[in-house]
């Protein structure tokens, strides 16, 4: 072989090499695809109007989009690596961040929806969790974490640094945590208490024990809980099988749900959040799917339901809401559906892991009659669901 006939194969080599980086890059390059889009699941479905739509699922990294691209596989030979949830028990989205207590791993994952990488909360400074059941983000990046086998709320930074810790051996087996103001509320499982602390210092403002007031008395076993918008706190009770609710005072209100396996009834309750206009959505770990009740606690509708396919839950444990940081979701909503804010449910089993849906209303012209009408019961209108490739 000549000088000059090298020169020209070394060139066609290195023109091969950079035509197959631009393609590979032209498809998300060695970070991945982003999450695939799945079949349009509506709830109630057509015709009737649409208030929430199924819109996708984080279980592992290739769902991220993180897995090893095809150009540095064929560069490097490297095998294509999937970091897997293991037992999901809570999930907050916060910016394009999903926060995950994973109960199992004994880690908060952090799933970042932006690079489609999975890293875990504290792992710089090479933190060790025991069993994280709940966390609360608070609008400044503030993060509080629920270690149900430490007995501790563990605090961290916007830059996900480790701060402080409350509580001491003895005080409290905290299963859930909220965040309304100056205050951090925790729902004690082992007391059967929720404690009232001050965010900052951890000191304990209140402490309430339920009420003699509600139908079934005093908390059982309080699992979970949240504050609306309004300071009003919501615990969810996993063995009497129903909600109390307590004004900013701690001053019992109502009770929503009872035990029971009818519409409106609930069989296991866990995780309970409150929209911006008193929707309540509570995850039901028997139902296996999330009611939303009217703030005077009608049911109005429910969604997901026993199933490992797109929209389906598997043990769902955690239910969060938010407004923000709704652009990386976009992409997945369907044309003819307006997106108010998402709805995160973390399902303890299967591939639905972290399971993201929209709450809005399905676009005029698209669909023919109401979800909730003067002909229909709330029940009737959400007995089934709907998937529209």
């Amino acid at each position: 072989m000549t000088m000059r006939q090298y020169s020209l194969d070394l060139w066609r080599r290195y023109a091969l090499l950079a035509l197959l980086a631009m393609t590979v890059a032209a498809g998300g390059g060695c970070g991945g695809q982003p999450a695939t889009k799945l079949s349009t699941v509506f709830y109630p479905p057509p015709p009737q109007v649409p208030r929430i739509q199924f819109l996708v699922r984080y279980q592992n990294s290739k769902d991220l989009g993180s897995a090893a691209g095809g150009f540095r596989k064929f560069v490097t030979g490297e095998s294509e690596k999937i970091d897997q949830l293991n037992k999901p028990h809570a999930a907050v989205l916060y910016l394009d961040k999903l926060y995950v207590c994973d109960s199992r791993r004994g880690q908060v994952v952090i799933m970042d929806l932006g690079t489609r990488e999975m890293t875990a909360l504290g792992e710089e400074e090479s933190f060790t969790f025991g069993k994280p059941l709940s966390i609360a983000i608070t609008a400044d990046g503030t993060k509080y974490v629920a270690d149900n086998t430490r007995k501790r709320i563990f605090v961290f930074d916007a830059g996900d640094r480790f701060l402080r810790s409350f509580g001491v051996d003895g005080q409290f087996g905290p299963s859930s945590v909220a965040v309304h103001g100056e205050r951090l509320y925790v729902a004690d499982i082992d007391d059967h208490e929720v404690e009232v602390l001050d965010r900052e210092s951890g000191d304990v403002i209140a402490t309430t024990t339920g009420s003699e007031n509600s139908e079934t008395g005093v908390f059982l076993m309080p699992a979970n809980l949240t504050v609306d918008q309004r300071g009003n706190l919501y615990v969810t009770d996993l063995l009497s099988c129903n909600i109390h609710v307590f004004d900013s005072n701690l001053t019992f209100v109502r009770n929503i749900s009872h035990g029971g396996d009818t519409f409106g009834s609930l069989g296991r309750p866990r995780g309970i959040a409150v929209d911006s206009t008193g929707l309540v959505f509570v995850a039901d770990a028997a139902f296996e799917n999330v009611q939303v009740f009217s703030p005077e606690g009608e049911l109005l509708l429910f969604f997901g339901g026993p199933s490992v396919t797109p929209g389906g839950m598997y043990l769902p444990s955690g239910v969060t809401i938010t407004y923000e940081g709704l652009d990386d979701l976009s992409q997945f909503a369907d044309d003819r559906f307006e997106m108010e804010y998402a709805i995160v449910v973390a399902n303890q089993y299967g591939p639905n892991g972290v399971s993201i849906y929209g709450f809005g209303k399905g676009k005029e012209g698209y669909f023919e009659s109401s979800a909730i009408g003067p002909d229909r019961t709330p029940a009737d209108s959400l007995t089934d669901t709907t998937h529209v490739e």
